[in-house]
């Protein structure tokens, strides 16, 4: 049940990463996984859950995530929905990384989104460009 569940939610980021990089337009407001990318980090906390998350590929889609964010509205965005989803995004790789000497490897060899995040580290929002710096502790 629980790994059914983390699966949905990294299901739903993965479509929103696979829908808003293809030519059919798209209401990007509607489509923001803000829903499913806040559960995510809620249950990054629970160590439990986290094992499952990693399991399923929620590095990977996290990290997807935050690159296309970046690529699509850019790093200095004040939409309160990008800066919202990328906060929640990275206190979620925060919370995967910690400890785990694998996961870390793993985002450190994922160059689109080591850009990304360095390139974050310029938003307007401080509370964004804390949590950034987390990820990259």
């Amino acid at each position: 049940r629980r790994e059914a569940r983390v699966l949905r939610l990294i299901e739903q980021i993965q479509e929103y990463c696979g829908n808003i990089t293809s030519p059919q337009p798209l209401d990007q407001e509607d489509a923001h996984p803000g829903v499913a990318i806040a559960a995510l980090m809620k249950l990054s906390f629970d160590e439990e859950h986290r094992h499952a998350m990693c399991q399923l590929g929620a590095v990977q889609a996290i990290a997807a995530l935050i690159q296309i964010d970046n690529e699509i509205h850019g790093s200095d965005s004040n939409n309160s929905s990008c800066v919202t989803v990328r906060r929640y995004a990275g206190m979620a790789l925060t919370n995967l990384t910690f400890g785990d000497c694998n996961n870390k490897a793993l985002l450190c060899s994922m160059r689109g989104f080591l850009a990304a995040l360095v390139a974050q580290l310029q938003s307007p929002s401080e509370d964004l460009r804390q949590v950034t710096a987390s990820v990259l502790r």
